[in-house]
């Protein structure tokens, strides 16, 4: 995985399939600019919009629902935190089901140099449950509902 954090963001969707997709300004702007990749139409984004009557692309009502619905499709937003802390959060619809992709997601941040294995974190999903490294996550079985964010602290 090569990252351009040229714009001091780091952040990604992931494809239900594991492809992953870097997002270089904001999550919806890149659902706008990339329909054809999540086959949603802009009329479609644009219903969405005017139904809260916000501007389009706004990041308020209409882009929590358009975000919601891509994850439960499959879909995993991914953003790396600076503040209030450093972390990297995984929204996604079924940890479980896409708990694969994730753990490839983290060993290619490992090889990358982007966390270290041996750096202490705390990862909690909606069970508030956590671990004292990354590498301990990915040997560990969880309890699921049916949406999860996942955040790693490092």
């Amino acid at each position: 995985m090569s990252l351009n954090i040229a714009s001091g963001k780091i952040a990604f969707w992931m494809h239900p399939e594991g492809r992953t997709y870097q997002v270089h300004t904001s999550h919806i702007d890149f659902v706008f600019d990339n329909t054809e990749i999540f086959m949603v139409s802009k009329e479609y984004l644009r219903t969405i919009y005017r139904q809260y009557k916000e501007p389009f692309r706004f990041e308020g009502k209409a882009r929590k629902v358009i975000i919601r619905n891509l994850v439960s499709q499959g879909w995993i937003r991914i953003r790396l935190y600076y503040r209030p802390s450093y972390h990297w959060s995984f929204q996604c619809h079924n940890l479980s089901e896409y708990r694969h992709h994730i753990t490839s997601f983290l060993q290619e941040l490992f090889q990358e140099g982007l966390i270290e294995e041996s750096d202490r974190k705390k990862i909690s999903d909606r069970e508030g449950e956590s671990y004292h490294t990354a590498r301990e996550f990915l040997s560990q079985s969880m309890k699921i509902k049916t949406r999860d964010t996942l955040r790693i602290k490092i």
